[in-house]
């Protein structure tokens, strides 16, 4: 049985796709939102293996699921319909399905409630991880559009709600 008070957090941050001043990346606005929610763990006396920028890879995400055995696991980055993306794009999480994987490793996440904001993993991934037993999986079903809005609290919104969801999840 998983640790109810333990965590992996797997935050990559590289230079993707240009979207503004405040934030010159979209991974540099999901690192922030990030950021919020380790701090709010740890705040809660969570038990966080923060795996951030370079350590948000494969190997590394692997041996911290083996080995701290967490409840909680928070993906912030890119995705695809069958797959969850480390540092520089890397291949994290897959299964098999609509993008090449060639070493499924989904069912790491058995045992565990998933929280990711990723685009259209929930199409295949995240059935694959709960017919593997995994507890839940929280993510998104199609593309996620958003626009990053600059101005005194405009780039809060989506903020907001996606740390509240992985907060509520933290609560319990």
């Amino acid at each position: 049985m998983s640790r109810l008070d333990v965590g992996v957090f797997a935050r990559p941050d590289w230079p993707d796709g240009e979207v503004g001043n405040r934030f010159n990346y979209l991974m540099d606005y999901l690192f922030w939102i990030g950021n919020e929610i380790v701090s709010y763990a740890r705040m809660k006396n969570f038990n966080v293996h923060d795996l951030k920028k370079d350590d948000a890879i494969r190997s590394k995400v692997e041996d911290e699921l083996e080995g701290a055995d967490p409840v909680f696991f928070f993906h912030a980055s890119h995705g695809g319909d069958n797959v969850l993306t480390g540092q520089g794009m890397s291949d994290m999480i897959c299964c098999p399905g609509t993008f090449n994987c060639p070493e499924p490793n989904h069912e790491m996440l058995s045992d565990r409630v998933i929280y990711t904001l990723s685009c259209s993993s929930a199409k295949e991934l995240g059935p694959a991880v709960i017919e593997a037993n995994g507890i839940s999986y929280i993510g998104y079903l199609p593309y996620l559009y958003i626009s990053v809005d600059e101005g005194e609290d405009l780039d809060g919104a989506f903020k907001d709600i996606w740390e509240g969801g992985a907060k509520a999840l933290i609560d319990g």
